[in-house]
């Protein structure tokens, strides 16, 4: 599985899973957050999500009168955070075996283990994103020993 967001020097920033994932430098992150990303990207993640774009900009703090003013790129503030579920999408997408529909009903879903949140609501902050990680992590390991 690969999600890809396209860096600002015209280079595919691919984030993969499983066996043959090839995960982007830091280095390459940082420039990409640096430079910024397209603000097209916010629509691919939309869609790797199973969000609407108004949703999409809710998880990631953009009011949608401020994202439709935005010329050609992000904020860093903003890059990072879309790099950031770019790297859940592609981590829920393995979790369930790439299949779309179920890790987008799962992450509309409260749980139990958010504290009845759901995980869309849970990554609207950075500590959310690690805790909906951590989730992931154990959904694909099938880790639920408490």
């Amino acid at each position: 599985m690969s999600i890809t967001i396209h860096n600002p020097k015209g280079e595919d920033l691919a984030l993969r899973t499983g066996a043959d994932a090839v995960t982007p430098s830091l280095g390459e992150h940082i420039e990409a957050v640096e430079k910024g990303i397209e603000k097209g990207e916010v629509h691919q993640l939309a869609e790797h999500l199973g969000l609407g774009k108004t949703e999409v900009l809710h998880v990631l703090g953009m009011e949608p009168s401020t994202f439709s003013r935005r010329r050609g790129r992000l904020t860093r503030i903003e890059s990072e955070k879309v790099l950031l579920m770019a790297a859940v999408a592609a981590e829920g997408l393995e979790a369930f075996g790439n299949d779309e529909k179920a890790f987008h009903r799962w992450f509309r879903q409260p749980n139990i283990l958010l504290d009845d949140k759901t995980p869309m609501d849970s990554c609207r902050f950075t500590f959310g994103i690690r805790e909906v990680e951590k989730l992931l992590a154990r959904i694909r390991t099938a880790d639920f020993i408490a």
